[in-house]
């Protein structure tokens, strides 16, 4: 094909601290046989802080086909749906930080797609291992062999030559690394599930075949991936790989799996069932042996069988044990998610598309703009009850509430403070605070909230508040050391840095945690990003120089105010849950009747906080948190 004729390409690439890797990918993309003129590489960058943004930036200066996008949020979704949003190809290539590509990497997928009609090309990922050591080339081989993975084509290799595919034919409907497509079809199917943080690979192919695409793996098209061979890294991604087995239908109904996802957690569940059985049906425990004894045999089998082939007996003692690791450690993944799929069916956490309707932005600008027109004709408190009656706004506690802002016994601060509120919502805090100190700025993206707030301000006849529009969230138009306070319900590294640049020496930030994970962080478990639990919140803020962080729960009811009790004193725990609980009593029989259940649990909880010092619990109760820190004088790296 001339080069005229050649489909001008994108490829993505997300990347996080990739330093010791980064170059290698770059280059052997830039050394492939395809037309540097038709090629654009988008390097997604989750911010990283490693020494990647300097690699990255000297290949800017050298090539002027490389680019670089920032990634505040740091998850690969969300990369990737910022490439395509950018890519200004016809088609969009997916590729990895952790991998090399062959010199007609490029080429042979584009010539794939225009020679079988393919809407989505990919090939062979040849695993390699970052330690070539015993234990790293026995994770390599575990990662593709049929015992470790099973029909996972892409992954296969022979034992006698790594670089002879298992399947060395063209076949259409096989799961392939990364994607190659046009840019067209994300316009059809959507863009990335940004709530799947590492498994938004399988339901974007999962959309694919439910829209007829059709998806074709050639071997001659081979990349090739750097594995962790760590044996705590491994087994942490093999966890998490596990985990991430069904945790996707809580948040897509897209998701297909296959068996051989299933086959770890079959293989832990018989064994934990059958194992625990025996103790009341004795008979149960030869079950438990024969399923044991048949993984031991299999094990055993393709070890020797490795050992012999590779013609090194070391294998024939590592492999057994890393097969084995591998297969508990990605099933106990599986349980677990299983169990917190199970139990948010039952307790779910509000999702992102189900809070509560107060949030402005969540209105059409007719309807914002008729709130406001009726706050100035009929006052704004009765324009918002006139909006939760007509179900516009659908959390009544939202319309003039201020307790939630009421920090007078939390904050040892005095009269005169300077406070920065970051987004104004419907004003309660805002106006809550301007109670308390003597100067509220309010900064917000969205010119609405802040119109409804100066109508706020008008009629409540109140001086000390100041409102600040801005275009970007992180554009913080204010000198160094000007606040005493900073409030955020959102918080992330760059948002930090501006909350550290601004606040005084010893102030405070006010940070609420929206309690969307309870369930992971009472294990204490994250995804990939820190924040998905408090010991994420806190390790983050204390890396951006604060300390001093207190956690506070706070459980609001209609009939008393707001607590806000601290989570990590004892004591204080203790005594609401002996003494304050019973408050809960007093909701209304229809409210009891319609959270039974919860009202069960948290009767039981309540006895067994207190007596088992599981003061932790509380997070299971609790919606949101609220997180206080102090600045420090420079951050902690």
């Amino acid at each position: 094909m001339k080069t005229k004729e050649l489909p001008f390409v994108s490829i993505v690439i997300p990347v996080r601290n990739e330093e010791k890797f980064i170059d290698k990918c770059l280059n052997s993309i830039l050394a492939n046989d395809y037309s540097q003129s038709k090629l654009e590489i988008l390097v997604i960058d989750g911010m990283s802080d490693d020494g990647t943004r300097a690699v990255l930036e000297a290949y800017t200066k050298q090539y002027p086909s490389v680019r670089i996008l920032d990634n505040p949020r740091k998850i690969i979704p969300v990369a990737l749906n910022i490439g395509i949003t950018q890519a200004k190809g016809e088609i969009i290539m997916r590729m990895d930080a952790h991998s090399e590509y062959e010199k007609n990497y490029i080429s042979q997928c584009i010539w794939a797609m225009n020679e079988y009609g393919a809407d989505n090309v990919g090939g062979r990922w040849i695993i390699l291992p970052r330690d070539n050591n015993l234990l790293g080339k026995t994770i390599v081989i575990a990662l593709s062999h049929p015992f470790g993975v099973g029909n996972a084509y892409y992954r296969l290799s022979r034992l006698t030559d790594e670089k002879k595919p298992f399947v060395d034919e063209k076949r259409w409907e096989i799961h392939v690394p990364y994607f190659c497509c046009k840019k067209e079809i994300f316009e059809k199917i959507g863009s990335f599930n940004e709530k799947l943080v590492g498994s938004e690979d399988i339901e974007f192919y999962s959309r694919l075949k439910k829209e007829r695409y059709k998806t074709l793996y050639v071997p001659t098209i081979v990349s090739y991936y750097y594995m962790r061979t760590n044996l705590k890294e491994f087994l942490r991604h093999m966890y998490r790989n596990g985990f991430l087995v069904f945790l996707p239908f809580y948040y897509s109904k897209y998701i297909s799996i296959s068996l051989r996802h299933l086959v770890p957690l079959g293989f832990v569940v018989s064994l934990i069932g059958t194992g625990f059985l025996s103790f009341f049906f004795p008979v149960l425990i030869w079950l438990f042996w024969i399923i044991l004894g048949s993984y031991l045999f299999l094990n055993l089998y393709f070890s020797a069988s490795i050992a012999f082939q590779k013609k090194d007996l070391g294998y024939l003692l590592m492999a057994p044990l890393v097969f084995g690791l591998f297969h508990v450690t990605y099933g106990v993944g599986s349980l677990i998610s299983l169990v917190w799929l199970g139990i948010s069916r039952i307790f779910k956490p509000p999702s992102f598309d189900e809070r509560i309707k107060s949030h402005p932005d969540e209105l059409s600008k007719d309807e914002m703009n008729y709130l406001l027109e009726e706050a100035k004709l009929k006052g704004w408190q009765v324009a918002l009850y006139d909006a939760l009656l007509s179900k516009k706004i659908k959390d009544y506690l939202a319309v003039g509430d201020e307790r939630g802002a009421d920090w007078t016994n939390l904050l040892s601060l005095g009269k005169k403070v300077s406070v920065l509120l970051l987004g104004s919502q419907l004003g309660n805090s805002a106006v809550a605070l301007a109670k308390i100190f003597q100067k509220v700025y309010v900064m917000d993206v969205d010119p609405f909230p802040l119109s409804f707030l100066e109508i706020r301000k008008e009629q409540q006849k109140i001086q000390n508040i100041f409102l600040t529009q801005i275009k970007d969230q992180l554009e913080f138009p204010f000198s160094p050391d000007c606040f005493d306070l900073i409030v955020t319900n959102w918080v992330s590294e760059n948002l930090l840095n501006q909350v550290f640049r601004v606040l005084k020496n010893k102030g405070h930030l006010f940070l609420f945690a929206e309690n969307l994970f309870n369930y992971q962080s009472l294990l204490k478990f994250s995804l990939s990003s820190d924040y998905h639990s408090l010991c994420g919140y806190k390790k983050i803020l204390k890396r951006n120089g604060f300390s001093e962080i207190e956690v506070y729960t706070l459980l609001p009811n209609d009939k008393t105010p707001l607590f806000y009790l601290p989570l990590e004193n004892t004591q204080i725990m203790n005594y609401f849950f002996r003494n304050t609980f019973s408050l809960f009593n007093m909701a209304s029989p229809e409210t009891k009747r319609k959270f039974a259940l919860q009202y069960k649990l948290a009767k039981i909880g309540a006895k067994l906080i207190p007596t088992f010092h599981l003061n932790g619990l509380a997070k299971t109760f609790s919606p949101n948190f609220g997180i206080i820190a102090k600045k420090n004088v420079a951050p902690i790296k």
